[in-house]
């Protein structure tokens, strides 16, 4: 668990670009409508934990929040936020970890929960619930989902579309041997969720992206 976090850390040490598929406005805008709908409307109290560079802040509607607290592992990508939105509360520090004194109507990840070992994961659920409003709610967008990971992989669900063409299909059996690094990081399942929503006693559902085939998004709430 320590070495994976290390390893998601130096990777993102540096980094100003989210590395989102695309980078221009439309897609931000685009892709922000469809993780909006997941809240809609904003609320007014907003954790998010893995924040980035904040290229999805206004898209989201995050920037009209009465009070927004932004965390994330990568200074570099904060000194970014904090270059295109003064004025946002930011903190450095890991979406498992991290824990204020505060309440907060949605705690939000997007792209995140790849980056957490399911212990982690756990362990950010059990701190996301003490900071958590009485009708708020969790929600975990854009996880890897496992049963579409060797289409991905092999380049049938992304432009140019390789299909079964041979190098997509040697890419996904190095990395399924555990020979080379999978970058997305960790693939989930809905059982994965389930299994966690009944252990904290927490109602859950599920939506598939619409941007992404092979990401699923995940809205918690207490029962």
């Amino acid at each position: 668990m320590k070495n994976d976090l290390e390893y998601w850390k130096n990777f993102w040490e540096g980094q100003t670009d989210p590395l989102h598929t695309y980078n221009d406005q439309k897609y931000y805008l685009d892709y922000g409508r469809e993780l909006s709908l997941l809240f809609h409307p904003a609320p007014s109290t907003i954790l998010e934990l893995g924040c980035g560079s904040g290229s999805l802040y206004k898209p989201l509607g995050f920037d009209k929040a009465d009070t927004y607290v932004g965390v994330d592992l990568s200074d570099s990508m904060l000194k970014e936020f904090n270059t295109s939105h003064t004025g946002t509360i930011l903190h450095q520090g890991s979406a498992d970890t991290y824990k204020d004194s505060n309440t907060y109507d949605l705690i939000f990840t997007n792209g995140v929960i790849q980056y957490l070992s399911i212990d982690m994961l756990r362990n950010q659920i059990q701190n996301a619930l003490e900071m958590l409003a009485e009708n708020g709610a969790i929600i975990h967008s854009s996880i890897p989902w496992d049963k579409m990971r060797k289409q991905y992989m092999k380049g049938s669900l992304t432009p140019p579309y390789l299909g079964n063409g041979i190098k997509a299909s040697l890419l996904y059996f190095v990395i399924s041997l555990g020979l080379k690094k999978d970058k997305m990081g960790r693939w989930y399942s809905i059982n994965d969720f389930k299994t966690i929503a009944n252990e904290f006693n927490l109602m859950v559902k599920f939506y598939g992206s619409m941007y992404y085939p092979y990401r699923f998004h995940v809205v918690l709430k207490r029962s």
